[in-house]
């Protein structure tokens, strides 16, 4: 809860714009309901994630029932609104670090271990991937980082 960057972006409407209605929805159905979580309205990250983090506990202590409306109404709202986030943060992770990276160390790592030999161009390189890998934020720190 004491990451901002990301949930400056989603209140100045730069990014997530798809999650806001959810976490209306949410904010709607936590005022209707008598449960420990309260998200006050669509900008209420706080209050979001402690929704995220009560509906993971009802569901796996078994206090949610399947078929009951309401418990379902919540997992599903709690999955949609937590899919929004997630592929934001792997957008940003793989911002910093990318597929298309991975494939080029790769690359480079097998062209340094053909019979030709490394040459210092390609070591250079392989050392740059690695740098690159090595500071890229780690996938629960990204929101920290501006995309």
């Amino acid at each position: 809860m004491k990451r901002f960057v990301i949930w400056d972006d989603y209140i100045h409407g730069r990014t997530l714009t798809s999650l806001s209605p959810v976490v209306e929805h949410i904010a709607r159905l936590t005022r209707r309901s008598s449960n420990d979580v309260d998200v006050s309205d669509a900008y209420d990250w706080k209050g979001l994630i402690q929704f995220w983090y009560q509906t993971r506990c009802d569901l796996f202590h078994g206090v949610t029932m399947p078929g009951y409306v309401q418990h379902d109404e919540r997992i599903r709202l709690a999955y949609e609104s937590l899919h929004i986030f997630m592929t934001e943060i792997v957008r940003r992770m793989r911002h910093s670090f990318t597929d298309s990276d991975f494939e080029r160390l790769t690359e480079v790592q097998g062209l340094l271990g053909s019979t030709k030999g490394p040459t210092d161009e390609l070591k250079d390189i392989e050392t740059g991937l690695y740098q690159k890998f090595i500071h890229s934020p780690d996938i629960w720190n990204v929101d920290m980082e501006r995309a």
